[in-house]
């Protein structure tokens, strides 16, 4: 059974690992340029009053999660 300090112990590694790997993806060349980029077009979006369509408006990235907190659990 899992206590909800460990779920919280869990979700806290998780995300630190979710973390570490967008900030690994975010080192390699032209992958702060892209992102910094499709921010920009969406502010601009934002800015003429159109919606965010996750349909279409998703920055689609690839990471790959390693270490502590990389298994996010299974039932």
């Amino acid at each position: 059974m899992t206590t909800d300090a460990s779920k919280s112990s869990q979700q806290t590694s998780a995300a630190a690992a979710v973390d570490n790997a967008m900030a690994e993806w975010a080192k390699l060349p032209g992958n702060a340029t892209t992102l910094e980029s499709w921010r920009s077009r969406q502010a601009q979006r934002v800015g003429k009053g159109i919606g965010f369509d996750p349909r279409k408006d998703l920055l689609p990235l690839k990471v790959r999660v390693d270490g502590l907190g990389s298994s996010l659990g299974r039932k």
